[in-house]
Order: C-alpha cells, then structure tokens, then sequence
C-alpha cells in the first residue's frame, strides 16, 4: 500500500514538472539556441515568440518546435 502511494505522487512529481517545462512561462524566460531542423531564428530570446501554428515541447534542456502546416521539426538548446 505505500508503495503505491509512493509511486503515485513520483508520477504526480513528474507530471507536474513536465507541464511546468512545457509551460509559456517557462520557456519564454529562457534563451534558446538554434541546434538543427526547423529553423525560426539562430536565438529566440523572450521578444521573439512562436507562432500560432506552431507547436512547442520542452524537455528542460531541449526545446523542438513542430510547424503544423509543414510537419518539419527545429530543435533548440538551452543557453
């Protein structure tokens, strides 16, 4: 039994923090590098934002944007 409760709140820990990197909050206050892929801009800084169709997904260190209309994925690393 506390296993079990130990293993739900690792899981609830985790969901959690995945939402708070995928975050705009999070992510704007971030400079992200341009690695490969889709390419928006060399930096995207807390000016520069994404576009509405465009989809975002940070992993804490990597940040990939999707283009929704050409399905071509950028990848961006943090400063």
């Amino acid at each position: 039994m506390k296993k079990k409760k130990i293993i739900e709140i690792v899981f609830l820990i985790i969901c959690c923090t995945f939402l708070y990197f995928n975050s705009n909050y999070y992510i704007n206050n971030q400079n992200w590098k341009y690695r490969n892929g889709y390419h928006i801009g060399d930096i995207l800084e807390k000016s520069k934002g994404v576009s509405n169709n465009e989809t975002q997904y940070c992993f804490g260190y990597i940040l990939i944007i999707k283009n929704n209309q050409t399905n071509e994925k950028g990848y961006y690393i943090r400063k």
